[in-house]
């Protein structure tokens, strides 16, 4: 279902293609929560810079 929404999307003219990618960046970002909070993720600390490193990157794409 999130696929059929993403090229959606992307196919039409008017969205902005660096938005949709973010967005699309930032299921990352569940993805770790639900692996922190629901699997009780061992690593999640050494895998948290590379997360954050992420967030930086979505930020200012979505900011320039």
């Amino acid at each position: 279902m999130a696929d059929y929404i993403y090229f959606s999307a992307l196919r039409d003219p008017a969205s902005l293609v660096s938005i949709v990618m973010s967005l699309r960046r930032g299921s990352t970002l569940v993805g770790f929560a639900g692996g922190l909070l629901l699997f009780g993720e061992k690593n999640g600390w050494q895998k948290f810079p590379a997360v954050i490193g992420i967030l930086v990157g979505i930020v200012l794409t979505v900011m320039g």
